[in-house]
């Protein structure tokens, strides 16, 4: 009995951990549409400019790319944690059953049942068969993903340099757009520390998964 609840205690970790990161995602997108808005605020300005932020427009091309590319890998990351928490309560629903059917079995042993009921157990076996390595592509997928996201950060990062080279340039529209590359490198940071916390709940949830398959 203390073994079973200790596995359906694993169990509800994995879905907390993946609930979890859809919070942390929420944040990220509202990042990433401020990085946007920002982004167009930033063509303004470098369109009054004109030749003395030539250089600075095609990096607000990348901001604004960048902020929707990743706004479009947090909704598939969300419909992806949505897809491990179904298919992790019907892995719980499962193996729910199967312990019943196994108990029954265990009682009908010779009254002429056995047979039907054996057949039931063999095919909840093979559902979690097929659960649990739906849960392992899933999570895969959502790894993936999360990658995505890093390495547009590291991408972001590395352009920002470059803004800020260009924004110095722009000589009395300077300020206008230094702020823009202070808030874009702002914006950097706080999104790779909710990443960070992203991937480390995922790989604990895959941890966990791994102890369950054990």
């Amino acid at each position: 009995m203390g073994k079973e609840i200790d596995i359906k205690r694993m169990q509800g970790r994995v879905l907390v951990s993946v609930t979890a990161i859809t919070v942390e995602l929420g944040a990220v997108m509202k990042i990433a549409k401020e990085i946007s808005l920002g982004a167009n605020n930033a063509k303004a300005i470098a369109a009054r400019a004109g030749d003395k932020a030539r250089g600075f427009q095609p990096i607000t091309n990348f901001i604004d790319e960048m902020a929707r590319h990743t706004l479009n890998m947090v909704k598939q990351i969300n419909q992806e944690a949505l897809n491990i928490s179904r298919t992790a309560a019907a892995e719980i629903r499962a193996k729910d059953a199967q312990k019943r059917y196994e108990i029954v079995l265990t009682r009908v042993n010779g009254a002429g049942y056995t047979e039907g009921f054996g057949r039931s157990v063999k095919t909840l076996g093979q559902t979690l068969e097929d659960l649990s390595y739906r849960i392992s592509k899933q999570m895969q997928h959502l790894d993936d993903l999360l990658e995505n996201i890093n390495n547009d950060m590291r991408a972001t990062t590395a352009i920002s340099s470059s803004c800020r080279v260009e924004a110095s340039r722009a000589e009395e529209f300077s300020e206008g757009l230094s702020v823009v590359a202070d808030n874009l490198e702002q914006a950097v940071q706080i999104i790779k520390k909710h990443m960070k916390t992203c991937s480390s709940m995922l790989q604990e949830a895959i941890a966990i998964r791994r102890q369950l398959a054990a």
